[in-house]
């Protein structure tokens, strides 16, 4: 398992938390764990975050490590 890091949401990734955007509406069709695991970074839970899940947020720039 990777070394735990912080991690920023983005312009875009807000933009996802709003369920009427395009953004939300593609992660949510595409990738609902993505989705949940934005919500849960957002909320600042971060017991169960999947790797995958987030590496899909960095790869879309919803995220950023920091």
């Amino acid at each position: 398992m990777p070394p735990a890091q912080r991690y920023q949401l983005t312009m875009k990734g807000q933009d996802a938390l709003n369920p009427f955007s395009e953004v939300h509406m593609g992660l949510k069709k595409h990738s609902p764990a993505a989705l949940n695991t934005l919500r849960a970074l957002a909320a600042n839970q971060l017991g169960s975050l999947e790797p995958e899940a987030i590496q899909t947020l960095v790869r879309e720039g919803l995220v950023r490590a920091i």
